[in-house]
């Protein structure tokens, strides 16, 4: 986890009485919640480029439409 200092974690747990065992599973299973929970810059990244594609497929046939009815019009 970047920016998180798992030995304070524990050792702020120690010093409140928590034995080292507990605190130990109290920082594997914050750990556990937070890979699984929270999106990293790469998945944000993906989705962004996936966005990008899904919004100039949706302009294309944007244009599609607006051609086909001016052509319509033309007659």
């Amino acid at each position: 986890m970047n920016g998180f200092n798992a030995f304070k974690y524990v050792g702020e747990l120690r010093e409140a009485g928590v034995p080292e065992k507990q605190a130990e599973t109290h920082l594997h299973i914050l750990h556990e919640i937070v890979e699984s929970n929270l999106a990293t810059k790469r998945d944000l990244k993906e989705l962004e480029q996936r966005i990008i594609i899904k919004l100039g497929a949706l302009m294309v046939a944007t244009i599609g439409i607006i051609v086909a009815l001016s052509n319509l019009n033309v007659t």
